[in-house]
């Protein structure tokens, strides 16, 4: 095992980005060919195997034109931005984080994990223009920009490689370079559909951490009536949310629970609107009762 290239992504319960690809670019698959690398699949990822035997010749490559691993991330699904805390794909920009041991203080120098951006998520700074991606793949790139969103390129020095094949490596153990996405937070909004609305109604948390305030309540042409309630606070969307909100009808003789658990917000069903100056999602959860 020379090293993997993993993404992770708040969102999943696993905590690696389903649905994606990582796959090595043309010139890094014909550097491959030579040298007797082979790459692996995994989970959020892609695992980079050597031979020890071939090590002589990645270190030619370090002598001749440097030993650069360049990759792009594409994803089978059309939703990965509406999960994630920012737009993955821009109209004149992409991103492309790096490893260069000559930049920076990041050194590969034994088994560990070593993060591919300077912040705790991927941000605004990891982005390049798409005009200078292209360029660096050349004409790769004008064939895979409109389904990929990332590129990655790790470049190793001599004394990096040695670290990473050194006799002495836990053969368990391996170096990875990691990128990590944070999910989308919204405020979540209940549209209660139903014909015994009363005014006495209000959503709970479990475990008190959140609160819900009311919005409005509508007469529908039907003779039903919605009553709107959002919380006072942006909560985090996850594939598997552990939030426990409860509908209760809060009266003077003792509350009495009418759900006991609420549905949770679903990342494609929502808005956006301007709340405290500040452009945010607002996810919709409609219950009938």
């Amino acid at each position: 095992m020379l090293f993997s290239v993993v993404i992770h992504h708040d969102f999943f319960e696993s905590g690696f980005c389903n649905d994606i690809n990582v796959e090595p670019s043309r010139a890094t698959l014909a550097q491959a060919k030579n040298s007797g690398i082979i790459f692996k699949p995994c989970l959020g990822g892609l695992l980079v195997l050597c031979d020890s035997e071939k090590i002589p010749i990645l270190l030619l490559y370090i002598e001749d034109e440097g030993l650069i691993f360049d990759f792009y991330i594409t994803s089978s699904t059309p939703y990965l931005s509406t999960y994630s805390s920012i737009p993955l794909l821009k109209d004149k920009g992409l991103l492309w984080l790096k490893h260069d041991p000559n930049q920076g203080d990041n050194v590969v120098n034994g088994i560990d994990k070593y993060q591919l951006h300077s912040s705790d998520w991927i941000s605004d700074a990891d982005y390049y223009s798409k005009d200078k991606i292209t360029a660096y793949f050349e004409l790769e790139a004008l064939g895979f920009s409109s389904q990929a969103f990332m590129f990655i390129s790790i470049k190793l020095n001599e004394q990096e490689l040695n670290s990473l094949t050194a006799d002495d490596v836990d053969s368990s153990g391996f170096v990875v370079f990691f990128a990590a996405i944070n999910n989308k937070s919204s405020f979540w909004e209940y549209r209660l559909h139903g014909n015994n609305i009363k005014n006495s109604l209000e959503i709970s948390d479990r475990d008190k951490g959140i609160e819900f305030n009311f919005i409005s309540n509508e007469l529908l042409s039907d003779g039903r009536n919605i009553t709107v309630f959002r919380s006072n606070a942006e909560i985090k969307l996850k594939e598997f949310s552990e939030c426990y909100f409860q509908l209760i009808d809060k009266r003077t003789n003792g509350h009495r629970v009418l759900i006991k658990r609420l549905p949770v917000a679903h990342f494609n069903h929502g808005y956006q609107e301007v709340v405290d100056t500040k452009l945010t999602q607002v996810s919709e959860i409609f219950v009938n009762f």
